[in-house]
């Protein structure tokens, strides 16, 4: 028995591009969204044995939530631009697709 393999045509290459570059935009604003949420948890982890003693350990809570909120605020442009890149990105795809 033979098995013919049918070649792509170039509106079929062009999907599959299409998809692969799809599928990275996606995975980049999801890499971009873990990275920021593991620096909030890290700021988190350091905070709990802190706040047993606020009086005594003032000091270090703000230094620890100052460098959290200039993370976050750091990070967030890029989460959103990434983010809105990816979800414009998909619906080109969905409008291509329809034509």
């Amino acid at each position: 028995m033979k098995f013919f393999f049918h070649r792509p045509n170039d509106k079929t290459r062009k999907l599959i591009q299409d998809v692969a570059r799809l599928e990275d935009s996606i995975l980049l604003a999801r890499d971009t969204l873990d990275d920021s949420a593991q620096e909030y948890v890290k700021g988190i982890a350091q905070l709990v044995p802190l706040v047993g003693d606020i009086g005594a350990n003032e000091v270090r809570i703000r230094q620890v939530v100052d460098k959290m909120k200039a993370d976050m605020d750091s990070g967030s442009g890029s989460i959103l631009t990434t983010a809105a890149d990816s979800v414009n990105l998909v619906k080109a795809q969905i409008e291509s697709l329809k034509k």
